[in-house]
């Protein structure tokens, strides 16, 4: 780090913003005026003893402030970081107690960002966007490009949480953006290790990249240590299933999710082992065992009673199954039970509805839905394989009805999706 402070000048700058008189200090620690004022100038040495008795004086008794003190602090600060990864939130959180008198010192420095950007973590995986978005903008200025004296350590900090927020709120390409640029940072401040990649491998996945994302998940779990965070570990296991599936790889994808599940139930973790029993039951909607199919979406519902996205996910997948299997008065009543919480969010609404368009494709209008709107909206993102499932379908149908340019339009369509499923949206 460069542009030290040196202590006297952090003594008083504490002293001052505390409201502190040299007087007053002198006394606290049996001292002189002169003393106090000399060792503020740095014209005397500061003992152990008078240091830590001018910071009992300050109230600030646990404050790192010498360089010594600074660099353990430091490596305590890296400590807590690695616990978010390994350990998660609520032992962080704990950890936090020890560390935080760095927020009473009024001077703002390196370690003290440090302290603020790894807060900042844990406030975005705790959800609370607006307040790490609020860490970010005061630690914008300080983390500029312009300033040289920032570390990497710092940058990558900085970095990851801007991303994390971007990722927070949609913003799929910029987050890509950053965290790319975080792969070659991390290589200056610790090994590249899966947490990154596996970052890469979501926003891919979010983006309707299912090829990108796969090798990135595949590259992240084979860096796995046994100590990486488990519930982690079953999250990159179901999504790298996921991503297999939408690909056609059934095989793969069935023994991820298998084991993926397993895990999740051994963490008796809600939320991972409902999304891998709602995924096993779109795959057995794939293979058309209907039975296992409806079987696992149901026991998908059971666990996601407190995750309302989730449970419209396994919603939707239990009405396709119910369409495919022509059980349309069962598919309706799920339909409308997945809209009716779904309400407001523009995204799902539409995923349901193209179940319901698909179960009535003869109905009039039923096929420019599908067309016009569901395809369109639905390659934009996540559900992109949807869409590709949707054009082969209306493919057949137009083919049927003797609309030979609609199909082939629809062809086409398809062709596109697949080509944007392996390298996004800027194929040549």
């Amino acid at each position: 780090m460069k542009n030290i402070i040196p202590l006297g000048v952090k003594i008083k700058q504490i002293r001052v913003f505390k409201g502190f008189s040299q007087e007053s200090i002198a006394n606290s620690i049996d001292s002189t005026v002169m003393r106090v004022s000399r060792i503020e100038r740095g014209q005397t040495e500061c003992d152990k003893a008078t240091l830590n008795a001018i910071k009992k004086a300050l109230e600030i008794e646990n404050a790192p402030l010498t360089e010594h003190e600074l660099e353990v602090y430091k490596s305590r600060l890296w400590v807590w970081y690695e616990t978010i990864n390994i350990k998660g939130v609520p032992e962080a959180r704990d950890m936090q107690n020890d560390l935080f008198p760095i927020t009473a010192l009024p001077f703002i420095d390196e370690i003290a960002m440090l302290y603020s950007m790894i807060e900042t973590r844990i406030l975005s995986l705790e959800g609370d966007i607006l307040a790490a978005e609020e860490r970010l903008d005061a630690a914008k200025a300080y983390v500029s490009e312009a300033n040289n004296d920032v570390s990497n350590e710092l940058k990558f900090l900085y970095i990851r949480n801007k991303g994390f927020v971007y990722n927070a709120h949609g913003q799929y390409e910029k987050a890509l953006v950053l965290y790319m640029k975080l792969l070659e940072l991390e290589r200056n401040v610790i090994k590249p290790g899966p947490d990154i990649l596996s970052g890469i491998g979501f926003l891919h996945c979010n983006m309707g990249r299912p090829f990108c994302a796969i090798w990135y998940f595949e590259k992240a779990l084979s860096g796995l240590k046994d100590d990486f965070i488990s519930i982690r570990k079953s999250d990159i296991g179901i999504s790298l299933g996921e991503c297999y599936m939408m690909v056609g790889g059934i095989t793969k994808a069935k023994a991820l999710l298998e084991t993926s599940l397993t895990h999740a139930r051994s963490l008796n973790n809600k939320a991972s082992i409902g999304r891998a029993l709602s995924s096993l039951g779109y795959l057995y909607t794939l293979t058309e065992s209907y039975d296992k199919a409806l079987k696992y979406c149901g026991d998908a519902l059971e666990y996601l009673q407190d995750n309302t996205e989730l449970y419209i996910t396994a919603l939707y997948n239990k009405a396709n199954c119910l369409q495919k299997m022509k059980e349309f008065e069962r598919c309706a009543d799920v339909l409308t039970e997945g809209k009716t919480l779904a309400e407001g969010n523009e995204g799902l609404v539409i995923l349901l509805e193209t179940v319901n368009h698909v179960m009535n494709i003869k109905d009039d209008g039923a096929a420019d839905f599908l067309e016009n709107e569901a395809i369109p909206f639905l390659r934009k993102g996540v559900h992109r394989h949807i869409a590709l499932h949707i054009c082969e379908m209306l493919e057949q149908y137009y083919k049927k009805r003797g609309a030979q340019r609609k199909a082939l339009l629809i062809a086409v369509t398809s062709r596109d999706i697949m080509k944007e499923m392996a390298y996004g949206d800027c194929w040549i």
